[in-house]
């Protein structure tokens, strides 16, 4: 009796609605499914670059499409560049205020790469402040990660 109530002129409408309702949602399970997958491929291509050995930049250049060097990470040798440092504001850390200062690397060839130093808090944001932040040797080793600007 009621499967007929649901195929009648009154409520043909709501059972079309239903059955596309059904078939979307099954739909988002399945793309739901293949970005599992994707992510999976992801994790397994990070893994692999990790463990790989740092990619030196000093030796080897940095190449003009940085793409294979995601998640990868590299080491370089260098000197801050401190008088043309940045601070990126708003960085709030959990319930504190403050920037992350962002200096370049300059490479014994010349050329030179930003390095994100860290956060630092809100009260020491004026420039003045920023020296006791600064590394206490000239020559500095970095292993890190290379990021593409944004």
């Amino acid at each position: 009796m009621i499967v007929t109530k649901l195929f009648s002129r009154r409520w043909w409408y709501v059972t079309i609605f239903v059955i596309l309702g059904v078939i979307f949602l099954a739909r988002l399970g399945f793309w739901q499914i293949d970005r599992l997958q994707q992510r999976r491929v992801q994790n397994a291509v990070i893994v692999q670059r990790w463990d790989q050995d740092p990619y030196d930049l000093n030796q080897n250049g940095l190449p003009a499409d940085v793409e294979p060097l995601g998640y990868r990470r590299i080491q370089v040798t260098g000197q801050f560049d401190y008088a043309n440092q940045v601070a990126l504001k708003n960085q709030n850390r959990e319930v504190e205020p403050g920037v992350n200062l962002v200096a370049p690397l300059v490479l014994p060839n010349g050329q030179a790469i930003l390095v994100a130093r860290g956060w630092i808090p809100y009260a020491d944001v004026d420039p003045a402040h920023w020296a006791q932040y600064n590394e206490k040797s000239d020559a500095i080793t970095l292993v890190g990660l290379v990021q593409k600007s944004q």
